[in-house]
């Protein structure tokens, strides 16, 4: 069993400094970054044309792969000991186009309620999104 360890433990040493696990880390980076962006387009299609993407693909497997890659893009990062800086900044386009199309989808979702709950449903999503907020800036 040692001899195992010693094998494996070596294999891993070598992976973490050599230069393709680097590249590797990267590509999977990008490659995740490009899956959510088509996730979230598939997920707005879906939600504009219910049925028109879930009779061809299953999202659930494809969000299963994702969460799966994104586990991976974690384990190696902390072989690689890598980091970024987490911090939420409004200013970002990134981030206004977020809020702009979860206001969208939020607001086509809500067509079907009777106009009384709408307020509440809105207070009820600003209200969770505020505490996300406060709770990521704490950290």
């Amino acid at each position: 069993m040692r001899f195992l360890n010693a094998f494996f433990q070596k294999q891993r040493n070598r992976f973490v400094t050599s230069k393709f696990s680097i590249v590797l880390y990267a590509l999977l980076c990008e490659m995740l970054v490009v899956g959510y962006l088509i996730f979230i387009a598939l997920l707005t299609l879906e939600s504009l044309l219910p049925t028109f993407v879930t009779a061809r693909l299953s999202l659930s497997i494809f969000f299963m792969i994702l969460t799966l890659g994104s586990f991976i893009v974690a384990t190696l990062g902390n072989m690689l000991q890598t980091s970024f800086a987490s911090g939420l900044r409004f200013r970002h386009p990134l981030a206004i186009i977020s809020i702009l199309w979860s206001a969208g989808i939020i607001a086509l979702s809500l067509t079907a309620f009777p106009l009384a709950t709408i307020p509440i449903i809105l207070i009820g999503f600003l209200s969770v999104g505020y505490l996300a907020i406060r709770i990521g800036n704490e950290s």
